[in-house]
């Protein structure tokens, strides 16, 4: 994740296997960070016992505006949301498939 963004950008572990990045001063495009950070992780393999395992990543994200800093917890959950909608999407294309 840390190649994936901008110096300026900090990323922490928010949980178990959830990290928080957090990008000041860049808005609405937010969706082009988790777009880069989503290309940087699907190309990570792990190699275990002879075997190299992909990493799958489900990204959530939120935006507010410089003026709401207050929100930012706010703002933490919602994309937090976003994460657990595209993990069950995940797991649900993984059963039907």
């Amino acid at each position: 994740m840390r190649m994936a963004l901008r110096e300026s950008d900090v990323v922490i572990r928010y949980g178990g296997d959830e990290f928080l990045a957090v990008l000041p001063e860049t808005g609405k495009e937010v969706c082009f960070a988790q777009s880069r950070v989503q290309q940087a992780l699907t190309r990570v393999a792990i190699p275990v016992r002879g075997e190299e395992l992909a990493v799958d990543v489900s990204l959530g994200a939120a935006y507010s505006a410089p003026d709401a800093r207050e929100r930012t917890m706010q703002d933490a959950n919602e994309a937090d949301q976003q994460l657990y909608a595209a993990c069950r999407a995940l797991r649900a294309r993984a059963i039907a498939s």
